[in-house]
């Protein structure tokens, strides 16, 4: 990281994205979504998180090499 500037900024400043978008465009995980799973048993996440990466392939013309 040679070279790199690093600043801080206040948390009033701070952005992350906090959602996530299907192939289609449309969103598929947003921040109410993830808080909800939070609170879920770890076999509630698993469920939850492969039950949501369902909806990511991508057709193998479009995404593979």
């Amino acid at each position: 990281m040679q070279g790199e500037n690093l600043s801080f900024v206040t948390g009033t400043q701070a952005v992350v994205e906090t959602y996530a978008l299907g192939p289609d465009g449309r969103e598929l995980v947003s921040y109410s979504h993830i808080a909800q799973a939070q609170i879920k048993s770890i076999d509630g996440k698993a469920k939850w998180f492969f039950g949501t990466c369902q909806f990511l392939p991508i057709d193998w013309d479009e995404g593979h090499m």
